[in-house]
C-alpha cells in the first residue's frame, strides 16, 4: 500500500510514494477522493469488482482524473468488473503500462472491450510487453492483432475452467500469432490451446512452462501427432505433472543462453 499520506484538502486526499496500491469491491471508491501529484508513479496497481456498482463512480465523466493515473502505474491488474475500466483509459504512445494482468471470471467481464468501438483498446493490449489473461479474458486472444515483429517479454495464460477455451479450441492450428516472445507460461486447460500459438520462426524462448495437475488439462494434446507443436529453440522447458506427457508433442531444440551449443533435440 502506499507509504506516504501528505496532506488533505477539499476532500482529496493526497498521497505519494506509491509503490504498489490494493482494492477490493467497494474500497475502490477511495479512488475518487485520491489526489495524486504529477511526479509520482505507481508501480502496480491492482483492482478487483464483483459487482458493477463498484466501479460506477469511477466510470463517471467528472471522474476522468482518476483515469489519468491510473494510465501511469506500470503493472496495472484488473480483476472481475473492474477490467470494464480499460477501454475508459486514454490510449497514447506516452503510456508507460508495460505490464497487464486481465482475470475474468465471467464472460461478461470482457463485453466492453469486445464492442467494435473499443477497437483501440486491443490495439493497446497487443503491444504490452507483459500479458496475462486468466479467466474467461483468453478469449481476447483471437481478437487481438499481434504486430509480425512484436517482442514480447512474457505471455502467461490461466485458465481453470474448460468453457474459458472453447471459443479458440475452433480455430486453426497456428492462427494466434504471439511473434517472438521470451517466456510462455500455460497454466491448466490453457494448454489445449497451445498448438494454436503462432510463434516466429528465429525465435529464441528463454523458457516454455507448462503446468497441468490434473491429467484433464492435457487431453486435447495427447490427440496429436509427435513434434507436431512448434516451439523452436529454447534455453529451458519446465513441464509440471502431467505436461511431461505431452513432450513427445512438442518440437523444439533446447539450447544454452549464448545460442552456440545444442544440448539436446526433442
Amino acid at each position: 500500500m502506499w507509504t506516504d499520506i501528505l496532506k488533505e484538502e477539499s476532500n482529496t486526499t493526497w498521497i505519494g510514494r506509491v509503490k504498489k496500491m490494493t482494492l477490493f469491491e467497494h474500497t475502490m471508491q477511495i479512488l475518487t477522493s485520491i489526489g495524486m501529484y504529477e511526479e509520482n508513479m505507481i508501480e502496480e496497481l491492482v483492482l478487483d469488482a464483483y459487482k458493477t456498482e463498484h466501479i460506477t463512480e469511477i466510470l463517471k465523466t467528472g471522474n476522468k482524473n482518476i483515469l489519468a493515473w491510473i494510465e501511469k502505474v506500470k503493472k496495472l491488474e484488473l480483476r472481475g468488473y473492474a477490467i470494464q475500466i480499460l477501454p475508459k483509459l486514454r490510449i497514447h504512445k506516452e503510456n508507460v503500462i508495460k505490464e497487464l494482468v486481465l482475470c475474468a471470471r465471467k464472460a461478461e467481464h470482457i463485453t466492453e472491450i469486445l464492442k467494435t468501438e473499443n477497437k483501440s483498446t486491443l490495439v493497446w493490449i497487443e503491444k504490452m510487453k507483459k500479458l496475462e489473461l486468466c479467466g474467461h479474458a483468453i478469449q481476447l486472444l483471437s481478437r487481438l492483432r499481434i504486430p509480425e515483429e512484436n517482442k514480447m517479454k512474457e505471455l502467461v495464460l490461466n485458465a481453470y475452467n474448460p468453457e474459458h477455451i472453447i471459443e479458440i479450441l475452433e480455430l486453426e492450428n497456428k492462427t494466434i500469432w504471439i511473434g517472438k516472445i521470451r517466456k510462455l507460461r500455460l497454466f491448466y486447460y490453457a494448454i489445449q490451446i497451445l498448438p494454436k500459438l503462432g510463434i516466429h520462426g528465429e525465435n529464441v524462448m528463454e523458457e516454455l512452462y507448462l503446468n497441468a495437475c490434473f491429467p484433464e488439462y492435457i487431453y486435447g494434446i495427447l490427440e496429436e501427432k509427435d513434434k507436431s507443436i512448434w516451439i523452436g529453440r529454447v534455453w529451458r522447458i519446465n513441464l509440471e505433472g502431467h505436461a511431461n506427457e505431452i513432450k513427445d508433442k512438442l518440437d523444439f531444440t533446447e539450447i544454452k543462453p549464448d545460442g552456440k551449443e545444442e544440448i539436446v533435440s526433442s
